[in-house]
C-alpha cells in the first residue's frame, strides 16, 4: 500500500513517533479527565449524558460559530475535538500529504 502511494514504508520516523507519543498522551489525559469526572459526579448516567451532550451539541455549535467569527475561533482551537486532531494527526503525515500533492499537480496541468 505504501508503494502504491509512493510513500516511505518506515513507520518509526520522528514525525510518526511524535504522533504516537501524542496519541498515548491523549489517552492518559482522557483517562485522567474521565476518572476526575467520575470522582466529582457519582451518577454515571449524568456524566455520560453530559459528555455526549457536549460532544454532539455544544462543541459543534461553538465550532460553527468559530467559522464565522475569528475571536471565537481562538476558543475553538482549545476545545477537545480540535486538540485531538492536532495532536494525533499532524499535517504532513500519512497518505493525505501525497494525495494532495498529486491532485494539485493534475489540477495545475
Amino acid at each position: 500500500m505504501f508503494a502504491l502511494n509512493s510513500q516511505d514504508p518506515r513507520l518509526a520516523t520522528s514525525r510518526h513517533l511524535a504522533m504516537y507519543s501524542g496519541i498515548l498522551a491523549l489517552g492518559v489525559l482522557w483517562s485522567a479527565i474521565g476518572a476526575g469526572l467520575a470522582w466529582l459526579v457519582r451518577n454515571q448516567t449524568a456524566v455520560i449524558g453530559g459528555v455526549l451532550a457536549f460532544a454532539i451539541f455544544i462543541e459543534p455549535t461553538i465550532s460553527a460559530a468559530g467559522n464565522a467569527d475569528p475571536s471565537v475561533m481562538r476558543i475553538v482551537t482549545w476545545l477537545p475535538g480540535p486538540l485531538n486532531w492536532a495532536v494525533s494527526w499532524p499535517a504532513g503525515v500519512g497518505i493525505y500529504k501525497n494525495i494532495s500533492k498529486k491532485r494539485a499537480k493534475t489540477l495545475a496541468q
